[in-house]
């Protein structure tokens, strides 16, 4: 379960928390645009037994009824290079967020979700982030196709 909730709510409502990981100290500020509440917290440990060791776990969440146009959340501490991925559900896999700033020389980086953006405002329920070394399977050339020799029997030589 997180750690460290904290909900705001009412219009254009921001959130904030902080964790601990490998002697860092990360943090993630949240806000909204619009009407509805948003959450905040951190879990102490990969809620999905699936990221990088030195990760950090936290959960963003519009609550049911919200109203948003667009949740924007920056998460500070990193390092050079870490990126923020979400847990998607659908297809049991972490996936880089679709709109996110690279990590800037202060250690942070925004990342904005709308309608159009993976994930989007509805898949903000309660959506697990990581941020940390890269998860997600590198994408790239598929393997070549390796040629496999026929084998061929007619049924007499199968049943002999």
């Amino acid at each position: 379960a997180p750690t460290g909730p904290t909900s705001q709510s009412g219009t254009d409502p921001t959130a904030a928390t902080s964790t601990t990981t490998g002697g860092t100290v990360v943090s993630v500020d949240a806000s909204a645009t619009g009407t509805g509440t948003i959450d905040v917290a951190t879990y102490p440990s990969d809620p999905t037994a699936a990221f990088e060791a030195g990760a950090t776990y936290f959960d963003v969440a519009a609550t049911s009824g919200s109203s948003f146009s667009q949740v924007q959340f920056s998460v500070c501490g990193l390092g050079s290079g870490d990126v923020v991925e979400w847990w998607n559900p659908a297809v049991r896999a972490w996936q880089p967020v679709s709109d996110a700033t690279p990590v800037d020389s202060a250690g942070c980086t925004t990342v904005t979700v709308t309608d159009t953006t993976s994930p989007d405002l509805a898949e903000l329920y309660g959506t697990i982030f990581a941020a940390g070394p890269l998860v997600s399977p590198p994408t790239g050339p598929t393997p070549a196709a390796r040629s496999v020799p026929a084998i061929r029997a007619t049924a007499s030589q199968v049943c002999a």
